[in-house]
């Protein structure tokens, strides 16, 4: 009975995470940065800048995106090891 119950939690955490997974990614690709078109694009040190906000951005994007429901797996299954009988 009580891998049921942990299978149904791990089921409800896998939703939330691609769900937060999702939105974090929606709201990346809304603050995605681009070049205005007054500027060149050709121009290396608007290259090297716009190459460094799209890695700014990944990063966190990333961390936002997997920390939260990688620290929330972590608690969850110390939470449960705590409440199971030894």
């Amino acid at each position: 009975m009580a891998r049921r119950a942990s299978g149904r939690w791990i089921a409800i955490w896998l939703l939330v995470s691609v769900i937060w997974g999702a939105g974090v990614a929606y709201m990346a690709l809304q603050a995605w940065p681009h070049v205005p078109l007054d500027l060149s694009p050709a121009d290396p040190q608007l290259k090297a800048a716009y190459d460094r906000a799209v890695m700014r951005l990944i990063t966190q994007a990333l961390l936002t995106g997997l920390l939260p429901p990688l620290l929330l797996l972590g608690l969850g299954w110390l939470l449960t090891k705590r409440s199971l009988p030894s």
